[in-house]
């Protein structure tokens, strides 16, 4: 009875103050995010100063692909919900939006939180695995977000997805993943030998 009554009035604030709604779930959900990678996968204690980074962060990439990517989309390709729309949709998001996304997250935490990591280093060892892994992720999710989600509900979709989404990047910002990408080299190396 209590979600019901939530979902009720979330959906009444998406009517009257669409913007906001959005702009509070997304920032919310990266919270989370953020949270979840700090305190169980690092195994730090919350770093305030570390959310509102990552969270700032969220304030823009909301306003940019939740307003702006996400309706340009729409209009280039057309809102009707068929799997040919949502797979170019999903193929412009994961290939033109993400790496741009993942390309500024990385400068973003690294500028403001005067990491010691140069930006060159982080984006030369830790981009391509990010961006691997974020895709293997968000495929899926960004296909069925654009062929069952109708507009109105997509930030809030993409906002739950993000909970995972954000604990992998919060983790891959703020630690070298580079481990993951000799691994993940070597596994397809082998794959492709087995192939021969």
């Amino acid at each position: 009875m209590v979600l019901i009554r939530a979902w009720i009035a979330y959906n009444k604030l998406l009517e009257s103050q669409p913007f906001k709604t959005q702009l509070m779930t997304a920032v919310f959900m990266g919270w989370v995010g953020d949270g979840i990678a700090q305190v169980f996968v690092e195994k730090h204690p919350f770093s305030i100063r570390r959310s509102l980074v990552v969270n700032t962060y969220g304030v823009f990439e909301t306003i940019i692909e939740g307003y702006y990517w996400l309706h340009l989309l729409d209009r280039i390709v057309g809102h009707q919900l068929t799997a040919p729309k949502a797979l170019i949709k999903t193929g412009l998001d994961m290939f033109l939006f993400g790496p741009f996304e993942i390309a500024m997250f990385m400068t973003w935490t690294n500028v403001f939180e005067r990491s010691d990591t140069s930006l060159e280093k982080k984006l030369q060892e830790d981009f391509m695995p990010v961006f691997i892994g974020g895709s293997l992720y968000w495929f899926p999710a960004s296909f069925i977000c654009f062929y069952l989600v109708s507009m109105k509900y997509r930030l809030i979709f993409s906002s739950i997805f993000c909970i995972i989404s954000d604990t992998f990047m919060s983790y891959a910002t703020h630690n070298s993943i580079s481990f993951y990408k000799d691994l993940l080299v070597e596994k397809v190396y082998k794959f492709l030998r087995l192939k021969e």
